[in-house]
């Protein structure tokens, strides 16, 4: 896996399934070209720096900023996304309620308390329910943006 999104972002529709009907092979390239259109010329617009400048005090981490060189700390969207897309609907809510950088963190990395809202519609969550559920979200959190517990 590249550390390039664009690249990452390509290689995974060369991948996939030849099975895909007509249209979604037609929309994921239209989308794919018009991300590329949009993100490269848009990464030296005015607004696109001040934006950069801003999400830059953030810190180093894994989340390419294209066309700006660097690598930026993930935001709390990516964080969400990936507790969202692991907890299949069990997850109602996602609180981030403390940030902490500096002594005791290696450089470019922060720490992050979140308390997750877990809720089965129907039912209530057993506490080995509940266990699986935080499992499966650090595997997640990990797996998608480089995160981990705290030592």
């Amino acid at each position: 896996m590249t550390g390039n999104p664009v690249l990452a972002y390509g290689a995974w529709l060369a991948e996939t399934p030849a099975a895909w009907p007509g249209e979604a092979w037609e929309a994921a390239r239209r989308a794919f070209v018009d991300t590329i259109a949009v993100t490269i010329p848009g990464a030296v617009e005015p607004v696109t720096r001040r934006v950069f400048a801003t999400v830059r005090a953030w810190g180093e981490g894994p989340a390419a900023a294209i066309g700006q060189g660097a690598r930026l700390a993930t935001p709390w969207a990516a964080l969400r996304a990936s507790l969202e897309r692991s907890l299949a609907g069990r997850l109602q809510e996602a609180v981030l309620f403390d940030e902490y950088r500096g002594p005791g963190l290696e450089k470019g990395t922060k720490s992050l308390a979140m308390g997750l809202i877990l809720q089965e519609v129907s039912r209530t969550l057993t506490d080995s329910e509940a266990d699986e559920a935080v499992s499966d979200a650090l595997a997640a959190l990990g797996r998608d943006c480089q995160a981990r517990i705290r030592s």
